[in-house]
Parts: structure tokens; C-alpha cells; sequence
């Protein structure tokens, strides 16, 4: 049943007789079954694809130049992130089980770091990488695969973003819902350098 942007779920167990009833409460049936609810819960915030998101941003340039600034790290740096993040720590390396770690620091000085692999790569067509937000033990909060087509439309460059949580905890979740603000930010960024 659905209440507000959430869904009630009910459990209801049919006994044949009230003495099994009151032995199943004896035996903390009740406080079990909240428990079954909450990991289930706990499990959809981890796997659902709520947060799946797709960009596709037109720039106006060739699209070896939108790709070159994915795949050099030092370009990478400086548009990676939303509007006022800088990158100290940004390591691309663009083959097969390449490794990718970025460290963004947001204007309050809070840092955010990104950990990831590259799975496929084909100069000017396609890149595919996961990345994994974690906190300050290591621990993952976030993991995205994240597509990325390119294609020239004419005089513009064609980026296709697919962006698919695999991964969220209950504070990750925070992160999520920022994400397509996050991306698009970004975008600009991308174009504004490209632009110079």
C-alpha cells in the first residue's frame, strides 16, 4: 500500500488455533517479524534502483576533446564534482581495471572520497567505471556503475550519462539525492573548460 512516497507492508500470519497464537508470542514472534521488516528495508535502501539517472549533455566541440577530459586525470580535476569542489586527489588511469580515486573538497573543507575501477574503455565511444563513495574507515556509503557514451552530432559532442546505484546505506541514501544536481554541475564545469 502506498502512503506519501512510501510503501506500508503489512504481515499477517493465519493460526489454526488461539494456544498457537499465544505460544508464537511467547517466542517473540511479534518482535521477529519487525525485525524481518527492517532488514527487508534495510535491503531495498541497498538495492534498489531508485536512483538510476540518465544525462545526455550536447557541448560544442569534438568529441576527442569531451573525451580527453574524462580520461586525463588532470583534466578530470578540474571539473569533476559540483560547482565550488576542488579535487586535491584525482587518479584516472584509463585501461581495463584501471583505478580511480578522487578526493573532492567541498568549500567548507569537508572532504569526499571516491574510490572506483574502470571495466571497459573504447577511445571516443564508451567508458564504463564504478565508484564507490566511502567514509573515513574505507567503508562504502554509495556504488555507482556509471555508462558514459560519446557520439558527434554535427558540430556538437553527445554525452550520455548512465549513472546505476548498485549500492546505498541509510546515509548514503543523503548523497543519492543530490546526485543529478552533482552531475549537472559537473557537465557545466566540463563545458566551461571546454568552452576556454
Amino acid at each position: 500500500e502506498k502512503v506519501e512516497m512510501q510503501t506500508l507492508v503489512t504481515m499477517r500470519a493465519i493460526l489454526p488455533t488461539v494456544e498457537i497464537l499465544n505460544e508464537m508470542k511467547k517466542f517473540g514472534a511479534t518482535e521477529g517479524g519487525k525485525q524481518t521488516i527492517a532488514r527487508l528495508d534495510q535491503f531495498i535502501c541497498q538495492t534498489q534502483g531508485e536512483f538510476d539517472l540518465v544525462i545526455t549533455r550536447r557541448i560544442k566541440t569534438k568529441i576527442a576533446n569531451v573525451y580527453s577530459a574524462w580520461v586525463n586525470q588532470n583534466e578530470l580535476a578540474k571539473w569533476w564534482g559540483p560547482r565550488y569542489f576542488v579535487n586535491p586527489v584525482c587518479v584516472f588511469e584509463p585501461k581495463i581495471n584501471g583505478k580511480i580515486q578522487i578526493e573532492m573538497e567541498a568549500p567548507d573543507g569537508t572532504f569526499y572520497k571516491y574510490l572506483g575501477i574502470v571495466q571497459e574503455i573504447i577511445n571516443n565511444e564508451k567508458l564504463v567505471f564504478t565508484t564507490k563513495l566511502v567514509d573515513t574507515h574505507g567503508k562504502p556509503l554509495v556504488e555507482t556503475l556509471n555508462t558514459i557514451h560519446f557520439s558527434q552530432a554535427k558540430d556538437f559532442a553527445v554525452l550520455t550519462l548512465h549513472a546505476k546505484n548498485v549500492l546505498a546505506t541509510e546515509m548514503g541514501r543523503e548523497f543519492l539525492n543530490s546526485q543529478e544536481e552533482s552531475w549537472l554541475s559537473s557537465f557545466e564545469k566540463l563545458e566551461a573548460l571546454l568552452s576556454k
